[in-house]
Parts: C-alpha cells; sequence; structure tokens
C-alpha cells in the first residue's frame, strides 16, 4: 500500500490532496525544508517519471528490512554519521549501536535538512570527512593528506 503511493508520487510528480495538507500547515520555514525535500525527489516535476515502482520500493522497503549487524568495524575505515538532532535519540542510539566508534556529526536539523537546504554546508563536511581540502589561491592544497 505505502510502497503503491509513494511509486505514484514519484511517478506521477504529484503528492495525494492529504500529503499537500499536511505539508502546508506547519510555519514557513518546514514547509520550505518539505518542500526542498520533495523537489530533491523530483515531486512536482517530471525528474522521477522514469522511477519503476518496484526501483522504489526496493529502494525504501528494503532499509527498513534489511538486518545489520551491531558493532561494525572495518580495519583503516571511519564510518561517518550527519545525524538530525531532530529525529530523536533513537537514531543515535541505533547509529551507535550497529557501528563500533562511528564519526557522529551532529547537527540541531530534521532528516537530510543538511543536504537539501544547506548544500553547501553538507558539501564541506563531506570534504572534512574525507580530508579533501579546497586548494588555496596559489594551486597548493591547504592541508596535505598523508
Amino acid at each position: 500500500m505505502i510502497s503503491r503511493m509513494i511509486s505514484g508520487m514519484f511517478r506521477k510528480s504529484r503528492l495525494p490532496g492529504f500529503m499537500r495538507w499536511w505539508i502546508e500547515r506547519p510555519p514557513a520555514k518546514e514547509q520550505a525544508y518539505y518542500k526542498k525535500m520533495l523537489d530533491m525527489f523530483g515531486v512536482g516535476n517530471t525528474r522521477m517519471a522514469f522511477a519503476k515502482k518496484e526501483s522504489i520500493r526496493n529502494q525504501f522497503y528494503s532499509d527498513l528490512v534489511t538486518p545489520i549487524k551491531n558493532g561494525i568495524s572495518v580495519p583503516g575505515t571511519t564510518v561517518h554519521i550527519f545525524y538530525a538532532v531532530k529525529m530523536g535519540k533513537q537514531y543515535l542510539k541505533r547509529y551507535k549501536k550497529h557501528f563500533k566508534a562511528p564519526d557522529i556529526r551532529r547537527h540541531d536539523l530534521q532528516h537530510e535538512e543538511l543536504l537539501v537546504c544547506y548544500p553547501q554546508q553538507w558539501a564541506e563536511e563531506v570534504r572534512n570527512c574525507c580530508r579533501i581540502f579546497p586548494k588555496s589561491s596559489k594551486g597548493e592544497k591547504e592541508n596535505e593528506q598523508t
């Protein structure tokens, strides 16, 4: 049922009426966040018209049912997590359960808000995680990786 509604939403590029009503209720700042999230997924335009129902189901449903081990640790690898505090402490608990010593980067935001509302800051966070620093005006890296 839910996967059918979501796939229709992406393929037809429009929200069901009850979802439009739900998005239009909160304050303007939250509405802007919701609208940016929907735009990212192509709702309201034709960017996702090619998506098949099965692809969307696989993407969303598999995230919910795929079992993940606890204490995952790979030598020489760091798991970086952008934790949106407004999602709730249960997510922080889950990250700490599934990953041993994750690099948790807290943001007082909602789910994916950093990406959709503050893309430059999101890119800077990714660069910092990966230790990719912009080149200086002299054409040299400001911080060399070892």
